[in-house]
């Protein structure tokens, strides 16, 4: 399950890296501007975010097998429509179409990752996961560029549509018999709660309410950054498409083995602390002391290397905030409601990466990208002092509290 969860993964993020790095040539060929691609972003990030609420109900009714395959079939169909889009409206309808699917995919793999983890190794098995599924974005660029140098960008999202489909199909063939499922009782007390319900249940636990705040704060910043990175180092650093192809893979092999070796240390502080969501804590406010790369991307002369290498400080703070987060919520979430929650959580932090993002567009045509990195270099330090505030008692226990 390990295997297939990055297999998915990596689907996640062939859909992602195409848009991202075929930014030039695609607002090219379909004759697109800046604030256009922002849109682009917006039609996906829309429905993505809209959906995260009703998509983590699904899974944890249904449970992972059948939510999670079902998911991945839409992708399939939705990336496909984004190789065969003619203009920005069947583009952005396209994207929208992805953004549905997609919604039911990180709370599928968090709530499965639960039930197939103890806690004690549940950071280094989701961070392990994430590095094998961080293959794609390390064979994307080259791959991508080099379909698209010879004149084929459609075919980086018609394969990537036939890979989704085989996924499904093993994803369903796998996923049997969990060993650390939540009970039948959990589940039927859960599947009673109605969404407003399950809200006020999540918003009353002081440490859970934290991270979902934190998330609100610091996801616009790991969205813009995956985005428009690869458009920085073109249209800031002034590297060609060639140059992207050849080197900007390179962050996607040292993110996640750094991810890895995060999130085990993360599980060795659980038995220093005794609590896995202070243990998470610690190390999600240490990653934000990494913030300040950000800040000087845009500052430093225009030295691919050294740019290149605090794009890649950057890109692994924000990829591990958003896995230990993750497995933070999993660990203080009630039983039953994993995937609920982590939906709750998406939804209210695309709100803010979707306002974030459509901004971003107008303000990179008129000021260009130093006010965007310099700002966003403010995120994760805030968020981090949010999870300090919100942090329970000493005296207070974080285990998941019980619905039965």
């Amino acid at each position: 399950m390990l295997v297939v969860a990055a297999f998915a993964g990596m689907a996640f993020y062939l859909d992602r890296q195409s848009l991202a790095i075929l930014k030039s040539t695609i607002s090219d060929a379909l004759s697109l501007s800046n604030a256009d691609f922002a849109l682009l972003i917006s039609a996906y990030m829309v429905p993505y975010t809209a959906c995260y609420l009703f998509s983590g109900r699904i899974i944890d009714r249904w449970g992972t097998r059948r939510g999670t395959s079902l998911f991945l079939v839409g992708m399939a169909f939705a990336t496909l429509g984004c190789g065969l889009a003619r203009n920005l409206p069947e583009m952005a309808a396209a994207r929208g179409l992805l953004g549905i699917a997609e919604s039911g995919i990180s709370p599928s793999i968090i709530l499965m990752m639960t039930m197939w983890f103890p806690s004690a190794r549940r950071a280094f098995a989701t961070t392990l996961g994430q590095a094998m599924g961080a293959f794609a974005p390390i064979v994307a660029p080259p791959l991508l560029v080099w379909l698209a140098l010879r004149g084929d960008w459609r075919l980086c999202f018609i394969l990537p549509a036939v890979y989704s489909l085989v996924v499904a199909g093993l994803w369903w063939l796998c996923d049997r018999n969990p060993p650390y499922a939540a009970s039948a009782s959990s589940r039927a007390a859960a599947a009673k709660l109605g969404l407003g319900a399950s809200i006020r249940l999540i918003f009353s636990m002081r440490a859970l309410r934290g991270i979902i705040i934190a998330r609100i704060v610091s996801d616009p910043f790991y969205f813009f950054l995956n985005y428009w990175h690869t458009g920085f180092l073109q249209e800031h650093a002034g590297w060609s498409l060639a140059e992207i192809g050849r080197w900007t893979w390179l962050p996607w092999v040292f993110v996640p083995l750094a991810n890895i070796a995060v999130g085990t240390w993360s599980d060795r502080q659980i038995k220093k602390t005794g609590d896995p969501a202070t243990a998470r804590s610690r190390t999600l406010r240490l990653l934000a002391c990494l913030a300040p790369a950000a800040a000087l991307a845009p500052l430093v002369p225009h030295s691919g290397p050294v740019v290149l290498a605090l794009i890649t400080l950057c890109l692994f703070m924000t990829n591990c905030w958003v896995i230990l987060a993750g497995v933070m919520v999993s660990e203080l979430a009630p039983k039953g409601t994993i995937a609920t929650t982590i939906g709750v959580l998406s939804a209210l932090s695309g709100i803010s990466s979707i306002l974030f993002n459509q901004l971003a567009g107008s303000l990179v045509d008129h000021f260009g990208y130093t006010a965007l990195f310099v700002g966003g270099a403010c995120l994760h330090p805030l968020a981090g002092y949010i999870l300090w505030r919100t942090r329970e008692p000493a005296a207070a226990k974080l285990a998941p509290a019980s619905l039965t």
